[in-house]
């Protein structure tokens, strides 16, 4: 069993990460050394059995076995007070552990409750900022409060290490000096001891050799000079048994010594084990002290890391504050350009509308003059234009007319178009500036408070450095991964617009063509007209003039006619004027043949009115179509202004997506900077654990010597056991004899 709880032992010190497994190993050792306890009770009843046994039997006894006996005493004095020193020690260790486990548990609930009440305030200071953010002064003054914490906890933590190193290095070498000088008193005076059983055995063996001497003398002079002999043996005798008692009186002195030194080593092995308990004691103290040292700079390396992250917060809260500022500003400045440029828009509007009444104006004018010229147009069209003429020009204005009328029918679906693309435009306007407050909205809370929030919520949890690195590096992962698609959508969005404005703009461009080439046909088709007008104007005056001298002279043919009907009587004159009234009558005949090619002019002249009528109507679909025209051309300025507004969005996207690429680097560069503080801690648990592993080793190592020790024990007790089954041996073999 003890074997296997050795093995056992060695396995659970062998092994890294024991965890709970300490108090296995512990039970181990407690459960060894009662059994050790048990065999050394064994040991010393069964020393003392056979030296009673000895001492009743044979009283004071020879010589060489009284030296055998004192060897072997010796022998066992010399283990049984390593023995007992070991057992001290361990049962003073596992009271003191048990005292300093009680207090540092004590001074663990109150080191909890006071990270507890530090980490209430922490939350409670966490909500205040986030209620608070606008109040930077009252965020700086808590943060100064829990520098001052932390200093204070430094200052805690620079008292418990020095009284740490007070305990640690003062007994030590106290305790190391007073071992050693005990040690070598202990082996000065175990020397004292053997010197000292090592001259009674030679004193014993020469007084053998000296009555064999005697007996022998006594044999070879009985004959020749007994009397000197006999002498000679009683002074050898006298001075024999003074040397006995002189002897005999250093062998008690020497026996008392060895009480004396014996209660001393008794004395100093229970001074020794004290002191190894102290010893012990303290290295518990000094474990548990660096474990709480430890957790405590883990701690306030954890609220140092929140100070930072608190004030990397504010610092960026500033700059996305003056960021803001001047973002506001350069709004402000865009705004008094926007409204100049408004200014200026109106001011244009006006000079536009001004131009437009003038040129109403001037329309109405020509219109006047227009129907003027028409009058005469009919006039000069009744006399000296044929029907086919007439028929061709109104073909070709009825060509004209249609293919004004399928113009306008085509233009009107791109108008429509233009209408609905207007529509969709400022849907997707809309749309895209509801996206951008959406993503400003969304900016303005970063996803870096819930890290720190998962941070902080990791640290008071207590996971292990690993866990937290890992947690870490996703959070980064993710926070890259949702910025960089935020980006793509902001590109890809950006592209968009870019597409419908390349598409708007060549769209506009086209229409505006279209546009100036319908307006310069219709100045071309105007001017043109106006010629034909001009040129009817003439025509009709010189027909006026015509019809003017026609009708005078009708009027005089008719009084001459009234004349010559009042004048029927006169026969004389008629005979006389016969000729002339037949010349008269041709002359009417070709009057009435000139009346009625005149009627028929008139008629053609009706219907002249009724093409000036349909020219009037064209006039008014033209001058409507003008002001259709004119819209458009509204409409078109205010798609300009559109335009213009989509081109400021998009500049405006831009700036946003610079100040986006700005806020990335910074926060690459953050992220720079959190990568060099993760590296240094990396750094420093590296040597924590180095020093860990040292520590690790360190305890290996003692654990290991404490197995030797037991092995040395173990052989020692092999050897007792040994050495008593041959002294029971000897012990009964001399009964027997």
């Amino acid at each position: 069993d003890a074997d296997k709880k050795v093995e056992r032992i060695s396995k659970l010190i062998k092994r890294r990460n024991r965890g709970k497994k300490d108090q296995e190993l512990v039970g181990l050792v407690e459960d060894f050394h009662k059994q050790y306890q048990l065999l050394y009770a064994q040991y010393d009843h069964l020393i003392r059995q056979p030296g009673k046994q000895a001492r009743e039997g044979n009283g004071n006894g020879n010589g060489n076995e009284s030296c055998s006996y004192h060897a072997s005493s010796s022998d066992s004095e010399y283990y049984s007070s390593e023995d007992v020193e070991i057992n001290t020690a361990l049962s003073n260790n596992r009271s003191f552990f048990r005292r300093t486990a009680t207090n540092m548990g004590e001074e663990l609930k109150k080191a909890y409750a006071e990270v507890a009440d530090l980490k209430h305030q922490l939350a409670s200071r966490k909500k205040e900022k986030e209620a608070l953010d606008s109040d930077h002064r009252a965020a700086l003054s808590k943060i100064q409060e829990t520098e001052t914490m932390n200093a204070d906890l430094r200052n805690e933590m620079d008292g418990l290490e020095k009284r740490l190193f007070a305990l640690g290095t003062v007994p030590k070498g106290q305790v190391a000096e007073q071992l050693a000088g005990l040690i070598t008193e202990l082996e000065s005076q175990h020397k004292k001891k053997s010197g000292l059983e090592a001259e009674l055995c030679g004193k014993l063996a020469e007084l053998e050799q000296q009555r064999e001497t005697n007996k022998a003398l006594l044999v070879h002079n009985s004959e020749e000079g007994v009397t000197e002999s006999m002498e000679q043996i009683k002074d050898n005798e006298n001075n024999l048994t003074s040397k006995i008692e002189d002897s005999m009186a250093r062998v008690s002195n020497l026996k008392n010594e060895v009480d004396y030194l014996r209660s001393q080593k008794c004395e100093s092995f229970d001074e020794v084990n004290i002191m190894k308990q102290e010893l012990e004691s303290v290295r518990s103290q000094n474990t548990e002290l660096e474990m709480v040292l430890e957790r405590k700079s883990t701690e306030v390396s954890q609220y140092l890391i929140q100070v930072k992250t608190l004030k990397e917060e504010l610092a960026r809260k500033s700059g996305v504050e003056q960021i803001m500022a001047e973002e506001k500003e350069g709004l402000q400045l865009q705004v008094m350009d926007l409204e100049s440029e408004v200014d200026a828009l109106r001011k244009q509007k006006n000079k536009s509308e001004d131009e437009v009444k003038r040129k109403l104006g001037e329309i109405n004018h020509l219109r006047e003059e227009k129907g003027q010229l028409n009058a005469r147009i009919l006039e000069l069209e009744t006399l000296y234009r044929d029907r086919s003429l007439e028929e061709d020009s109104k073909c070709k204005r009825a060509n004209e007319i249609a293919k004004m009328k399928v113009e306008v029918d085509l233009l009107q679906p791109e108008l429509d178009s233009l209408k609905a693309e207007q529509s969709s435009l400022e849907s997707q306007i809309t749309n895209q500036q509801t996206t951008t407050k959406e993503k400003d909205n969304n900016k303005s809370m970063p996803p870096k408070t819930r890290l720190v929030r998962r941070l902080s919520l990791g640290n008071i949890t207590n996971l292990n450095y690993h866990n937290l690195e890992r947690k870490m590096e996703d959070l980064a992962v993710e926070f890259g991964k949702k910025i960089d698609d935020g980006i793509r959508l902001l590109y890809q969005r950006i592209k968009v617009a870019e597409r419908i404005q390349h598409e708007n703009t060549q769209i506009f461009k086209l229409t505006r063509e279209r546009l100036q080439q319908e307006i310069e046909t219709l100045y071309l088709d105007n001017e043109a007209l106006q010629q034909r007008v001009g040129t009817l104007d003439y025509e009709l005056r010189q027909l006026r003039d015509t019809m003017e001298a026609e009708k005078a002279a009708m009027a005089g043919l008719n009084a001459m006619v009234d004349k010559l009907e009042d004048e029927r009587n006169y026969l004389t004159p008629i005979s006389n004027v016969t000729d002339e009234g037949v010349s008269v009558i041709d002359e009417c005949e070709q009057a009435k043949s000139n009346v009625e090619i005149l009627v028929a002019e008139m008629q053609k002249e009706n219907e002249e009115e009724l093409l000036r009528e349909k020219v009037m109507s064209l006039e008014a679909k033209l001058s409507e179509e003008g002001e259709e025209k004119l819209k458009m051309l509204k409409e078109m300025t205010e798609l300009e202004q559109k335009m213009r507004e989509m081109h400021e969005e998009y500049e405006l996207l831009r700036e946003r997506v610079m100040n986006l690429k700005a806020k990335l680097s910074e926060e690459g560069e953050e992220k720079l900077k959190a990568l060099k503080a993760m590296s240094e801690l990396e750094k420093l648990s590296k040597e924590k654990d180095e020093i860990l592993s040292d520590r690790e080793e360190e305890k290996r190592e003692a654990i290991r010597q404490l197995c030797l020790l037991i092995d040395y024990h173990r052989t020692c007790s092999d050897h007792l056991k040994q050495s008593i089954s041959t002294l029971t041996l000897t012990l009964r073999n001399k009964k027997m004899k």
